[in-house]
């Protein structure tokens, strides 16, 4: 399993287990960086993935949630099966079309979740 992270969630990720292949290609505002040049690296792992989950300690930041959009798209594009959970919702409930019709998607909300994206 591969674990893609900010570089502080890193070591703590790793000691959880040896076996989790731990990548801290991840950052939040304020990075000098684009979405773009952060998605790169993530998704060039796409080819090697079955599926992909995205979502748990997420965060709301926007530079991390439009790094995440880039990744989803370019997921898609590879019909990498998705699952969609916490903090992916959020970005979902923003901006919908990320996975309208993408029938390789698996949303998870909670009922607060579910109740924000059924307004979106």
């Amino acid at each position: 399993s591969h674990v893609v992270c900010t570089p502080p969630a890193a070591n703590v990720i790793k000691t959880y287990s040896p076996n989790l292949m731990v990548h801290p290609l991840m950052h939040e505002s304020p990075f000098h960086s684009t979405p773009s040049t952060l998605a790169s690296p993530v998704i060039a792992m796409l080819a090697h993935l079955h599926s992909l989950v995205i979502g748990p300690g997420l965060g709301r930041d926007d530079l991390m949630q439009a790094t995440v959009a880039e990744v989803i798209t370019a997921a898609k594009e590879h019909k990498i099966p998705l699952v969609l959970d916490a903090d992916a919702l959020w970005l979902i409930q923003k901006q919908p079309d990320l996975v309208k019709g993408y029938k390789e998607c698996v949303l998870t909300p909670n009922v607060v979740e579910f109740g924000r994206l059924a307004e979106s």
